[in-house]
């Protein structure tokens, strides 16, 4: 999931408390990647909706496909490619 989840549901980033009721919910461990909107939140190409399958894809094991995201923004691609492999992913 994506950062955006703790401000949706009014949470300040972090919140183990919060992160442990997901996981707890949904019955997996959840990994956090870091999310910014870029551009007008009212165009059309904007993604405002902050999904993280449109940024990884899960390919079994411990192997993430992560899209083409570092070629816009080498920042964020770095950013999320460090949380990943914190988690221990490939």
């Amino acid at each position: 999931m994506t950062d955006k989840v703790y401000v949706e549901n009014h949470c300040k980033k972090d919140d183990a408390e919060f992160k442990a009721r997901l996981e707890s919910e949904l019955g997996h461990p959840v990994i956090i990647i870091p999310w910014t909107m870029h551009g007008d939140f009212d165009a059309k190409d904007t993604d405002k909706y902050g999904h993280s399958d449109g940024f990884i894809k899960w390919c079994g094991d411990n192997h993430i496909l992560m899209c083409n995201h570092g070629d816009e923004y080498p920042e964020e691609a770095t950013d999320i490619k460090m949380n990943l492999r914190c988690m221990s992913l490939k």
